[in-house]
């Protein structure tokens, strides 16, 4: 995969064929991958599961799709995915790289159905946005300062580092705390504030207890007696007992 991204990134940097090759749909741009990389990288990319695929490209060979494609190409192909109901650079960079990946694999690329997960999955998450407001907003209400609180986070290892994250939208009543995997915190309230909107509620706390002291939060390093920030959106927390 790390001889995949070089590549691409080598062929747009310095001979310019992102910058010349101006695709106007979404199956220009899958040939024109197709022709410029070579069998090895197409062999490569094929054998990665379609899902972990185009993540692992999405800050990479994702990024000069769409800067270079999508800002700064054609605007017909920006505009046949605007008119599918596709308006984020992000989606529809997504959208080339699975396409190109089924190409490889002789599995129909299927935008319509690509387009109809996309706006299922954007329903479904601002469903839940809505719901993760309502939880804060009850939240900031229960809790008080100087309440002693416990945090819960899931550790996450999937760049090969151990950081501790928010759950994913949704998660709440999916997730389970495993005192052997993930963290949890102890911790003080001192204040509370909003950001832009008032669901959008922090509380700022001082840490306490950190059951695993070496994992970073959000990718912050982090020690007992430092005050922290927390946004309450998809952040598990309870009282102490």
């Amino acid at each position: 995969m790390k001889k995949l991204i070089i590549f691409f990134l080598i062929i747009c940097s310095f001979t310019g064929i992102c910058a010349q090759e101006k695709p106007e749909t979404v199956e220009q741009a899958v040939s024109i991958l197709e022709i410029k990389w070579s069998t090895e990288e197409k062999e490569d990319y094929k054998k990665i599961p379609e899902a972990e695929a185009t993540g692992n490209l999405h800050m990479t060979v994702g990024m000069t799709i769409r800067n270079s494609w999508l800002r700064h190409g054609n605007d017909s192909l920006k505009n046949q995915l605007i008119q599918l109901g596709i308006k984020d650079y992000d989606s529809m960079s997504d959208i080339i790289l699975r396409s190109f990946h089924r190409k490889l694999n002789n599995i129909p690329i299927d935008l319509e159905g690509q387009v109809n997960y996309i706006k299922a999955e954007e329903k479904a998450g601002n469903e839940c946005s809505v719901l993760e407001s309502e939880i804060a907003l009850y939240e900031n209400d229960v809790f008080t300062i100087g309440d002693k609180i416990t945090i819960q986070m899931r550790i996450n290892t999937s760049d090969g580092t151990k950081n501790a994250v928010l759950l994913d939208c949704g998660d709440r009543n999916n997730w389970s705390f495993n005192p052997d995997k993930d963290l949890e915190i102890e911790a003080e309230i001192l204040s509370k504030f909003y950001v832009y909107r008032k669901s959008n509620i922090f509380f700022k706390v001082k840490i306490l207890k950190l059951s695993k002291p070496e994992i970073k939060i959000l990718k912050k390093d982090v020690t007992i007696g430092d005050n922290y920030d927390f946004n309450l959106i998809s952040l598990y927390i309870k009282l102490q007992q």
